[in-house]
């Protein structure tokens, strides 16, 4: 999921810059959540761009997931595990994501007029929601994930290793295809 990489390099970056010194990345305030599962910290997301996960490509639709899940509400991420190795590091993550099954204003408007039922559909729902006070389902996923790397690599040198990676799978692809290796 590219959400995960991002938030992994988001994490990365954030441990180069400290050159590896936690306290450094982990607010000093407790919250309500953190306080229910024991003080651990909490990785702080200022300035984090990057998007929420979302899901409404082809392969998202034919599976439900866009219409189950089509636009993350809110995501929490909290760091469980933190193993250092000299200058390597291994994070264990878990990561929660929320949507609810209703609809907002846009929804509404971006409905196309080519399927009039839909939009009536879609406008009956609405007016269950915001005029009946009928509450949307809500779904919460939560799903844990390790990653590792080295405490002078950040983003860039992520990114750098995965194109590398990436290119070196093409190359060998090319180098089994029928016609290049009876050359």
């Amino acid at each position: 999921m590219e959400y995960c990489s991002n938030l992994e390099d988001f994490i990365a970056e954030k441990i180069k810059t400290s050159k590896g010194k936690l306290s450094d990345i982990i607010e000093k305030q407790i919250d309500k959540n953190y306080d229910e599962r024991g003080y651990r910290g909490k990785t702080t997301a200022k300035g984090a761009n990057f998007a929420k996960p979302t899901f409404g490509s082809l392969l998202d639709t034919i599976k439900g997931e866009t219409i189950a899940l089509n636009d993350i509400w809110a995501t929490e991420v909290y760091v469980s595990e933190v193993q250092f190795d000299n200058d390597n590091y291994k994070i264990n993550y878990e990561v929660t994501l929320w949507d609810h099954f209703g609809l907002d204003i846009t929804d509404i408007e971006d409905i196309p007029n080519t399927i009039p039922v839909a939009k009536e559909a879609f406008a009956a729902w609405f007016a269950l929601q915001h005029l009946r006070g009928y509450k949307p389902f809500v779904t919460k996923i939560t799903f844990t994930k390790e990653f590792e790397g080295n405490i002078n690599e950040g983003k860039m040198e992520r990114n750098n290793k995965r194109e590398a990676l990436r290119a070196e799978e093409t190359k060998e692809k090319i180098n089994n295809l029928p016609e290049f290796k009876s050359l």
